[in-house]
């Protein structure tokens, strides 16, 4: 169950970089896109959950938060992880600019 929702969140995060940037060349859609939390942190805001919460029962690694913060990665698990803890969806979570 786990693995069909991590394959329908790539599927539909591939769909969303198309649609919202398919103005841009198939070489800019590459791979030129930056990560952007500010999603994540606005949701948890208003759902009232710490980060303290999302470590102890979301299951999500303090190294992880470090680079959340920071705007890197994260792996498709990981976002599968904060929608969990979060009862949201990816876009409540991630979004990406070119």
């Amino acid at each position: 169950m786990e693995t069909d929702f991590v394959y329908f969140t790539y599927i539909a995060l591939v769909a969303y970089m198309q649609s919202e940037h398919s103005d841009l060349q198939e070489t800019e859609r590459q791979g030129d896109f930056m990560v952007d939390y500010s999603p994540l942190w606005e949701t948890m805001e208003k759902k009232g959950i710490s980060q303290y919460y999302l470590m102890k029962k979301g299951g999500i690694d303090n190294k992880t938060i470090y680079n959340i913060k920071r705007n890197e990665n994260i792996t498709l698990l990981t976002l599968e992880r904060l929608c969990n803890a979060l009862d949201c969806t990816p876009d409540e979570v991630i979004s990406f600019h070119p």
